[in-house]
């Protein structure tokens, strides 16, 4: 047995789709992988059931942003065998996956200003 225990796909900031991290996952041996996605269990059901057709066992997991009020720092806090989309979860995670689109929306704004040829709809961001 082989396992990753902390992967991302492109429903995060990672530019692969579910198949192309089971792909590579494969490549590598790996029996085992936990999709951790930022704040969200979009997808998770799907890549379960697409694990098992490419033999891989898909943990449903979730990587969920804080902050280290005593250390002054964000913080990223791993969970495994969650349940997708159980409304604790979801409670918890949209507030975060608001903000983080408002605040990028408010970066590309900037770097519009600042004379950068890019628009938003380019970006391909879209809330979770």
């Amino acid at each position: 047995m082989k396992a990753e225990l902390h992967c991302h796909t492109n429903v995060s900031d990672c530019p692969l789709s579910i198949d192309e991290v089971l792909n590579l996952a494969i490549a590598n041996e790996v029996t085992h992988l936990a999709i951790t996605n930022h704040d969200t269990t979009k997808g998770l059901q799907e890549a379960i059931i697409r694990g098992k057709r490419y033999g891989v066992v898909v943990i449903p997991g979730i990587e969920i942003s804080a902050f280290d009020f005593d250390r002054g720092r964000r913080v990223h806090i791993l969970g495994y065998f969650i349940e997708p989309g159980h409304k604790a979860i979801e409670s918890l995670c949209q507030p975060i996956v608001e903000r983080r689109h408002k605040l990028s929306y408010e970066m590309v704004q900037r770097l519009i200003s600042a004379g950068y040829s890019i628009t938003w709809e380019r970006l391909d961001i879209s809330p979770l």
